[in-house]
């Protein structure tokens, strides 16, 4: 089989007066059930993933209200018109805990958003398997990353001194606007 390389784009803004917004969303995330993901493949000391879709999640009702002008940001780069947001859920790395490289199916991009870092070396890495190449993303506090859902990506083992947060969703962006 050949393969032709082809350029693909990421997007990383932050969310505006993001400590009082993270401030108020972990303040929701208290009193939401989570489960510890423990795999070979994955350790999360917390994450709502497999908690029912049908359970209320304040936060994500006002995390979502934060969102408009990062999607919209990217509409508008791409030359599209539209987006939605298809899931959510939040993710809390203990030190030592980690997600090895994984993809989003049945989405065209993948979001996280940092509402504790965690200390250094608690990046979010992309794969390219065509080079064998690595890249690390650092991100800070209140920083939203959105990429191609099915590029290969990790929350590498938290060596940060502290938990850290984040919020992760699946988006579309659609319709041509030229």
């Amino acid at each position: 089989m050949k393969h032709k390389a082809i350029q693909t784009y990421m997007f990383l803004s932050s969310i505006k007066d993001y400590k009082k917004h993270n401030k108020k969303i972990l303040k929701y995330m208290e009193g939401m059930k989570a489960t510890v993901r423990q795999t070979s493949e994955e350790r999360i000391s917390q994450s709502d993933w497999k908690v029912s879709k049908k359970v209320k999640r304040k936060y994500l009702d006002y995390f979502y209200k934060l969102l408009p002008p990062h999607m919209d940001a990217i509409c508008k780069k791409l030359k599209l018109t539209e987006w939605n947001i298809t899931n959510g859920w939040f993710q809390k790395y203990e030190p030592g805990d980690y997600h090895s490289w994984h993809v989003h199916p049945e989405s065209n991009w993948a979001n996280v958003y940092y509402i504790q870092d965690g200390g250094p070396q608690t990046e979010t890495q992309l794969y390219d398997p065509i080079l064998n190449q690595t890249y690390a993303i650092p991100m800070e506090e209140g920083q939203v990353l959105t990429f191609p859902a099915n590029i290969i990506h990790q929350s590498p083992l938290n060596r940060g001194v502290k938990t850290k947060i984040v919020i992760s969703f699946n988006s579309n962006f659609w319709i041509y606007g030229i």
